[in-house]
């Protein structure tokens, strides 16, 4: 929030609750009184932000929508973007609000990647399963304090982004997240920025070729500085895979 602040960005506190509470919640913060002092920020029940299409169960593509609306009402009222602080909780408690919920994180991220406007997600670790907050961390560029052992985003100028380790350990983890987005994806070709990683297997190579031929894609565009990755491509000689 502070740093929100710090760029002239509007500030949005979203959380399940009322919102006088909400507001309460705000002011008791340290940046409560800097926010009261310059305005420029909201509160909003986790029932009125987000689309649904179901009980507490997110519509992707509405929800982005929705916040692609938020950046533009910042901007035309003077601000500098949109910054979102969201306690997510309410709307990841099941299986199937966690399917929807991580189709939603990637298609915001896309649209942020764009536009002036950033979000901080949280969870309560006490009422949604270690597997539904890995599943839903591991969609963004930064986590903690548990960090996951890779990272896929959106980001400009390739398909999405991916960071940190691709390894046996983590197969079912990236199965499972690709899964989610494939359908937003199309060829001709599947870029993948890569700078980030640490590491990669090939079967992870060999699993990010099958997502390409899945979406239509004839070959997938690994952008990495590691050279091991440029050595495993060698080794397969697989025509569906460029480092």
């Amino acid at each position: 929030m502070a740093d929100g602040l710090d760029r002239g960005h509007w500030v949005q506190y979203v959380g399940d609750a009322p919102e006088d509470q909400l507001r309460d919640e705000v002011a008791s913060l340290p940046v409560g009184g800097r926010l009261a002092a310059r305005g420029g920020w909201g509160v909003s029940p986790v029932e009125e932000f987000y689309r649904y299409r179901g009980d507490r169960v997110v519509d992707p593509q509405r929800s982005v929508a929705a916040r692609v609306e938020d950046i533009e009402h910042a901007l035309a009222a003077g601000f500098g973007g949109l910054r979102i602080v969201a306690d997510v909780t309410a709307a990841v408690v099941r299986p199937e609000q966690v399917e929807a919920f991580a189709r939603y994180e990637y298609l915001l991220d896309r649209a942020m990647s764009t536009l002036p406007a950033s979000a901080f997600c949280a969870l309560d670790p006490a009422q949604v399963e270690r597997e539904s907050s890995v599943g839903l961390a591991c969609l963004h560029p930064v986590t903690g304090p548990d960090p996951t052992p890779f990272n896929l985003y959106a980001e400009a100028g390739a398909d999405f982004s991916l960071a940190g380790t691709l390894d046996v350990e983590c197969r079912d983890l990236l199965a499972l997240t690709t899964t989610r987005i494939e359908s937003y994806l199309a060829g001709p070709q599947l870029v993948i920025n890569g700078r980030d990683l640490d590491f990669i297997d090939h079967r992870a190579m060999l699993d990010l070729a099958d997502l390409a031929g899945r979406i239509g894609a004839e070959r997938v565009v690994l952008q990495t500085r590691l050279r091991t990755a440029q050595r495993i491509s060698e080794v397969l000689g697989d025509n569906r895979i460029a480092v």
